[in-house]
């Protein structure tokens, strides 16, 4: 579902909260449990970041740990980022959950649209403006270490907001991984080779979740390198499957056979990988060229 927002629906600078709202309590160091334990479901749309034994680097609070940049989306009161965890939270949760002691989960975040990766406004859902420190709406948190798959480095925007739960408002955090430094290979599928009339299409899909950006793969026919090329078409399938990356990964591309009629030609698709990690094969396949 995509959520379109105006500036009046959202809630007011200061604004009350909404009717039978709690207070957004706020754990100490050391603290273990923020309202009703830490979330441990849906744990991030934006990356595959589990849960991980971590050691203490916390923005704000150990040396080790460096400023994350600050995310803004000028002219929407409610959307304006503090760079700095707000307020300084346990180094016990830099992973998980990863935006303080807080219930924090991608559950509570916009999946689609202008807002990805922000929190829901409308309906069971509230922006929760202006309550981190200097006026802020929400805040970065990043940590320099292991984080599930994110294999050196995670970086969330949390972003709060109210969710009516059980008749009640209760304040939650959307938390939306904003930089996954990891250990993915490219992934993807070929959906189709057609040998036909002295040419080769090939279609399908290929991308590294180390990145929203569009990979290259290379296309090879019968061990022969044939083409280079991008993979950015749109694919809302391959959206849909993979949120935290969007859907332009399709590739579709047609080129002249050296495979006689009547033979069949052996296409293989691979792609090549972004950041950490490998190339990788994403598949082959066959067709009786006609």
């Amino acid at each position: 579902m995509t959520y379109d927002y105006t500036y009046w629906e959202l809630v007011p600078a200061g604004g009350p909260r909404p009717p039978g709202a709690r207070r957004k309590r706020r754990a100490s160091v050391g603290s273990e449990a923020f309202d009703g334990g830490v979330g441990r479901r849906g744990f991030v749309a934006g990356a595959a970041a589990g849960a991980t034994a971590v050691g203490v680097t916390s923005l704000g609070i150990f040396p080790a740990a460096r400023e994350a940049a600050a995310h803004h989306d000028p002219g929407h009161y409610g959307y304006r980022i503090r760079g700095l965890p707000c307020p300084s939270y346990a180094s016990s949760h830099n992973c998980d959950p990863g935006c303080g002691p807080s219930q924090a989960l991608g559950d509570y975040c916009v999946t689609s649209g202008q807002y990805t990766g922000w929190f829901r406004n409308g309906g069971n859902y509230r922006l929760r403006p202006g309550a981190c420190a200097s006026g802020a709406d929400g805040w970065a948190w990043r940590y320099d270490g292991a984080c599930g798959s994110c294999a050196t480095m995670v970086e969330y925007r949390c972003h709060d907001g109210f969710a009516l739960i059980g008749g009640s408002w209760q304040p939650k955090v959307c938390r939306w991984a904003t930089q996954c430094v990891s250990n993915f290979h490219p992934q993807g599928h070929v959906d189709l080779v057609q040998c036909s009339g002295g040419n080769v299409r090939v279609a399908g899909w290929a991308l590294d979740r180390n990145t929203r950006a569009a990979i290259r793969v290379h296309v090879y026919e019968n061990d022969e390198g044939r083409r280079s090329l991008w993979a950015d078409d749109h694919r809302a399938d391959v959206g849909r499957a993979f949120p935290s990356a969007g859907p332009n990964h399709g590739f579709d591309v047609t080129f002249g056979t050296h495979t006689r009629r009547g033979r069949k030609t052996k296409v293989c698709v691979y792609g090549i990988n972004a950041g950490p990690g490998r190339n990788k094969r994403i598949g082959c396949r066959y067709d009786r060229c006609t």
